[in-house]
């Protein structure tokens, strides 16, 4: 990866989302949204969400993806 975002994120209700805007190679603009729903000890709990036609994947499955 060529760039990168890192976070810090507060606590407080109703603070819990996070949008994105990511271009693609084309040159369009694609919004995501992540939102957090869960701290429970040591994991998080977060949701994902973008625009029809785009898949999101976590890292080891796009490498199985690809195979």
């Amino acid at each position: 990866m060529s760039k990168g975002l890192a976070l810090t994120r507060t606590t407080k209700p109703n603070d819990n989302e996070v949008f994105f805007l990511v271009e693609d190679s084309n040159g369009n603009t694609i919004p995501i949204k992540q939102t957090f729903t869960r701290l429970r000890g040591g994991q998080i709990k977060m949701i994902i969400e973008a625009g029809e036609g785009v898949t999101i994947l976590r890292g080891e499955l796009m490498t199985k993806a690809k195979r």
